[in-house]
């Protein structure tokens, strides 16, 4: 026993891609469960936590509590616009114009992949979604002039395809 649990119920190992961005340098490394919520590096590469990214790795039979999503926050935004998945699939933006959306990174095909858009005032001009975006329906919504709009896009393909709906009107 370990912390007050046994290995038996964690994972025996986990393997991940370490990514130091002072360096640019990627190893490869392996992790051992330490305790029910520790892991212990079996090769020594100080950094933050927050910079470990878990690539390929597959968790099963595991419960997350109390877990944060990275926000990436755009600003004011208009015209063409990207929202890079590795930045955060958690987005906001003030839409100040008329914005043509575009989203790079998904995961690949067979793994769900979603993105929450948080856009304050996207009724202040026309937003024009990624390509291959789908509404239920088949009807795009009217966004808010003065106001949030909370727009979640998900794929299942890689990004061929974006299922979209909308909570309207935030305000």
């Amino acid at each position: 026993m370990v912390g007050g649990s046994s290995r038996a119920s964690l994972p025996s190992c986990l393997q991940a891609t370490v990514h130091c961005h002072h360096t640019r340098e990627r190893r490869t490394s392996q992790f051992l469960p330490a305790a029910k919520d520790r892991w212990v590096s079996l090769t020594q590469y100080p950094m933050k936590t927050s910079e470990i990214f878990a690539s390929p790795a597959v968790l099963s039979n595991t419960e997350l509590r109390n877990v944060g999503e990275t926000v990436n926050a755009l600003g004011n935004v208009s015209g063409a616009t990207t929202i890079d998945m590795r930045l955060g699939n958690v987005v906001t933006a003030t839409a100040t114009n008329a914005v043509t959306w575009s989203i790079t990174n998904p995961f690949t095909t067979g793994k769900a992949c979603t993105v929450t858009l948080i856009l304050t005032n996207g009724g202040v001009g026309a937003q024009t979604w990624p390509t291959g975006t789908i509404w239920p329906g088949g009807n795009e919504p009217f966004m808010t002039a003065s106001g949030v709009d909370i727009v979640v896009l998900m794929t299942i393909d890689a990004g061929t395809t974006w299922m979209a709906s909308c909570n309207a009107n935030y305000s």
